[in-house]
């Protein structure tokens, strides 16, 4: 289980996660987004999703080592924004799914998760995730990750954290949405 650090650029392939790497930095448009938030409440038209405003968004606060079981989401894609501390994701892309032995928890519809406790994988009890491939970031304050539909990850707050993320459900991923945001944030490095 090697994994790669995504955090080092924007990837050009966007059926993997994305990182808006600083985005407090990308221009004028985000920042006064950022700064009028707590007036105005959020707005996800800066990722190419308008209308989609704070009803459409859910606000995570966590002490440090909170964490999600590994699991992925049934529906569209995950946007989040981290506004404060620093998360870790490991992500693990759909084909891996099988890797992870997936199971359901009860009345849970929206949720698949992994039988395995990542965070302390049993190698002997669950061989396969030895040919897992995992992603790891570790997003900071005023960046965002594109987490696209069915992508597996585990999430841990490093230290005390807020972020705020909304679920896009598209099918499929269309590509388009994002990339004038990707091609700016790529000009703006």
């Amino acid at each position: 289980m090697q994994p790669s650090i995504l955090k080092e650029g924007i990837l050009h392939h966007l059926d993997h996660p994305v990182v808006f790497s600083s985005m407090a930095g990308a221009g004028p448009q985000w920042e006064a987004g950022l700064a009028a938030a707590p007036a105005t409440g959020i707005d996800w038209g800066v990722f190419g999703f308008a209308g989609r405003g704070a009803a459409e968004s859910t606000f995570w606060l966590g002490t440090a080592g909170a964490h999600t079981l590994c699991h992925r989401d049934t529906y569209g894609l995950n946007l989040v924004v981290q506004l404060a501390g620093r998360k870790r994701w490991t992500l693990f892309p759909p084909a891996d799914g099988p890797l992870l032995y997936p199971t359901r928890v009860p009345y849970e519809e929206s949720t698949v998760f992994s039988a395995a406790d990542l965070r302390r994988p049993d190698f002997h009890r669950f061989p396969d995730l030895a040919s897992t491939h995992p992603h790891i970031v570790v997003l900071e304050p005023g960046e965002a990750l594109l987490v696209p539909r069915h992508w597996w990850h585990l999430v841990e707050n490093l230290e005390t954290s807020v972020s705020i993320n909304t679920w896009v459900n598209l099918r499929p991923w269309p590509p388009e949405l994002c990339l004038s945001t990707l091609q700016a944030t790529a000009e703006a490095r």
